[in-house]
């Protein structure tokens, strides 16, 4: 089980990786910057369908967000 924090992390990393600001990821998942940071931050988890589309977004698996 990944906690939040963990999951802030991972995300964070392949974001920063990726080069996409907070903003930009907001908005290509229909959320906001603040949405992002909280994620980021260990504040919250993303919905099961944003989580989906941050990996479309990346580019990847859900299966290999948790491998990164």
């Amino acid at each position: 089980m990944v906690t939040k924090e963990e999951f802030g992390k991972r995300f964070k990393h392949i974001r920063l990786e990726k080069g996409v600001t907070e903003k930009e990821m907001g908005k290509a998942i229909g959320h906001t910057e603040k949405y992002i940071k909280n994620i980021e931050n260990g504040v919250t988890l993303p919905t099961f369908r944003h989580f989906f589309r941050i990996c479309n977004y990346f580019g990847i698996t859900a299966y290999l967000f948790f491998l990164l």
